[in-house]
């Protein structure tokens, strides 16, 4: 008789008041980068140090997002999975790409350090300027977030309405 090993670790419920507490956290996120990502780009402004602390913070915030939802339940035509493997089937089917997406950290890759002066002709300067332009195009990804408002929003609205009437 083979067993079955117990998985070290088990996935999260998806209906935990952490996980609600998580999402209410996410929304105010996608709600501040859906001002400035756009108002920053448009107007060409620079992040203080402040906020540009904050956005890193953001940035870490979404990242640690995807590996939480790796480790989480979901729902299946209304049912609640908790098996891993389609859990995470199910989460790579959906919101995965968009999350990747919107969640890579561009900045941090193309903010580079180099400086105009060490490349030894125009060529490479031309090239490091359309690679930024490339990097801002990379920015507005971050702006994809957007349509998971759609999906936080239902859940919000069906936890406090189940929890007033009942």
């Amino acid at each position: 008789m083979v067993q079955k090993r117990k998985p070290l670790f088990s996935l999260w419920d998806p209906d935990h008041l952490a996980k609600h507490a998580w999402d209410v956290l996410s929304l105010l996120f996608i709600f501040y980068q859906m001002i400035f990502v756009p108002y920053r780009l448009a107007f060409k402004t620079k992040n203080e140090s402040s906020w540009s602390i904050f956005e890193n913070v953001q940035d870490c915030f979404f990242i640690a997002d995807i590996l939480l939802n790796f480790n989480m339940g979901d729902y299946k035509k209304g049912l609640k999975v908790m098996d891993r493997k389609k859990a995470n089937f199910i989460y790579l089917k959906t919101w995965f790409v968009l999350d990747f997406l919107s969640s890579f950290p561009y900045d941090w890759i193309f903010s580079g350090r180099m400086e105009v002066g060490s490349f030894g002709s125009t060529t490479k300067i031309i090239q490091l300027a359309r690679i930024l332009k490339i990097a801002k195009f990379l920015r507005v990804l971050k702006l994809l977030r957007v349509l998971k408002l759609k999906n936080l929003l239902y859940k919000f609205e069906e936890f406090f309405f189940n929890e007033t009437v009942s």
